[in-house]
């Protein structure tokens, strides 16, 4: 479902919300993992400066284990959902800060370019 196209965040993020759930429902540890022992993975606030026009500021610390490279992909794929949704069809502009605790060719990198094959060894 993550394939490139022109938008960085759009709707085709909200199509790969049914496979992270059937994720979900086969590994029931995994989502304990993710959803009761890791917490939030987001902060966001929405400015306005004095002409009206809006920005996002999104901030994140991903999952730091050195093993845990796919749970890092799976918080970055809650925050780029989140940011698709706070977005809206004004597509207001955003800044994403924070450690992301990955490097460049990381599934969770990857994931805000839409380039992960179906085969890379994280997803």
């Amino acid at each position: 479902c993550l394939e490139a196209n022109d938008g960085m965040m759009d709707a085709s993020w909200k199509e790969c919300t049914g496979p992270i759930a059937q994720l979900f429902a086969k590994r029931k540890d995994l989502e304990e993992i993710v959803l009761e022992k890791l917490g939030h993975v987001l902060q966001l606030v929405r400015l306005k400066d004095r002409e009206g026009k809006e920005v996002l500021v999104a901030n994140t610390h991903l999952f730091f284990h050195p093993m845990g490279s796919h749970i890092r992909a799976l918080q970055m794929f809650a925050v780029a959902h989140q940011l698709s949704i706070e977005r809206g069809p004004e597509e207001i502009p955003f800044l994403l800060i924070g450690d992301l605790n990955s490097s460049v060719g990381n599934a969770a990198t990857l994931i805000l370019k839409k380039t992960i094959p179906s085969n890379y060894r994280d997803y």
